[in-house]
């Protein structure tokens, strides 16, 4: 399909959406003085709203398979719970409220509806959405997030980055400005790891953070052979894509697996770099089983002034740097490090 198709289809999505707004008004002017019908009309109509917010996320990227938290499975946002999102220290300050911690609101880079119109593309999704982190992790111990190597190259990067929980946004008005502040860690020591950025090597880290992570799920790390992917298998990616507030990148498949690390047609983004992938079979369970950590992938955007816009790619052709697909370090690689 060409861009202007896309952008075609698009554009009668877009029209039945706002059909749908309409119709839902008009069934609010006639029910106005019938408070009981009222009752049972709001129930139904936030339903719909939560429903039309999600398949907004979804539809106005075309194939972008990626959600917000509020549009996530209850196993899915449980997957959500136990990832976290790398910010500077310079990120975050005091709140008015001692209980929470102000996160910078970093402005997006990608392209606005008025821009992408203008220049000819599909919209982005999340446009409007903060770019704050740098990159993901997951919890794999009770004091133990895994990451990319290249997310904490060394003890002096690790002591001026914080681990933050509950980023994420919880309805589709509500960006995450702060977060209570029981939910931010420090990052205290590098445990083990590979760094290895740009090559094609393991990269990969367990770090430690300054006291037990409370209330969060760990995701389960296998040993080799239980735990290493298989050609077309069904994943599933959860992490801070640009740095944006997390999303679940559903709907991706193992395309080549190598010694170090596999290959999968995900939609994620610089920022997803540590990002957990896992088993989306198991997952729909409520099994909360890794198998990769993201660490590099195929070019973002195909353009970035006067604004970012995506670079799309019908399938994932290997050794393409436009199109090459993701690539993840196998999570059995840090079995050893996490002591179980």
């Amino acid at each position: 399909m060409d861009i202007q198709a896309a952008i075609r289809q698009l554009n009668d999505v877009e029209k039945s959406l706002t059909s749908t707004a309409v119709k839902m008004q008009t069934v609010e002017k006639s029910i106005e003085h019938d408070s009981a019908l009222q009752t049972i009309y709001l129930n139904k109509s936030e339903e719909v709203r939560r429903a039309l917010d999600c398949l907004n996320d979804k539809v106005i990227y075309g194939d972008d398979s990626r959600a917000n938290y509020y549009c996530g499975t209850a196993e899915e946002k449980r997957a959500v719970e136990g990832t976290a999102a790398f910010m500077m220290a310079s990120k975050l300050s005091p709140d008015s409220d001692p209980s929470y911690i102000a996160v910078e609101q970093t402005p997006s880079r990608l392209c606005t509806k008025e821009q992408t119109a203008s220049l000819g593309l599909p919209p982005e999704s999340f446009y409007d959405e903060p770019e704050t982190a740098f990159c993901s992790g997951f919890k794999v111990g009770e004091k133990l997030i895994a990451t990319a190597g290249h997310c904490i190259p060394d003890e002096s990067f690790c002591a001026n980055t914080k681990i933050v929980f509950g980023f994420y946004r919880s309805d589709a008005e509500t960006e995450p400005t702060r977060i209570r502040v029981g939910n931010v860690y420090q990052c205290k020591k590098i445990v083990a790891g590979n760094y290895a950025p740009d090559t094609l090597e393991a990269d990969w880290r367990v770090i430690e953070v300054d006291r037990p992570i409370e209330g969060r799920p760990s995701f389960l790390i296998q040993d080799r052979s239980p735990g290493t992917v298989t050609k077309n298998q069904s994943v599933t990616v959860i992490g801070y894509p640009i740095g944006m507030p997390a999303k679940i990148t559903r709907n991706a498949s193992v395309i080549a697996v190598e010694e170090n690390y596999f290959v999968a047609d995900s939609d994620t983004y610089g920022g997803n770099s540590g990002s957990v992938v896992v088993d989306a079979d198991k997952l729909a369970k409520g099994e909360l089983v890794a198998k990769g950590i993201v660490v590099r992938g195929a070019r973002d955007f195909i353009r970035k002034s006067p604004c970012y816009a995506s670079n799309r790619c019908q399938k994932v052709e290997l050794g393409n740097g436009q199109c090459g697909g993701e690539s993840s370090t196998h999570a059995w690689l840090i079995k050893n490090a996490i002591g179980n």
